[in-house]
């Protein structure tokens, strides 16, 4: 599906567009681009963190059920 790496790199883009947003002086007055911007950032993030945890249930150890 994705490569192993796409993880943390889906979460420093993440992270940049959040740090845009709160930098704007125009954060109280969201406008539609900044808002796109917020949606952008935290679908990377969701997609983080589901990648994270597939690898995470990738690799876990299977119980034994003898």
């Amino acid at each position: 599906m994705f490569p192993r790496r796409s993880a943390p790199v889906l979460i420093i883009i993440g992270m940049i567009g959040i740090g845009n947003v709160s930098r704007n002086p125009r954060f109280a007055e969201i406008h539609t681009v900044d808002a796109v911007q917020l949606l952008v950032s935290g679908i990377c993030f969701g997609l983080a963190l589901g990648m994270l945890i597939a690898r995470h249930r990738a690799h876990a150890p299977e119980p034994d059920t003898k």
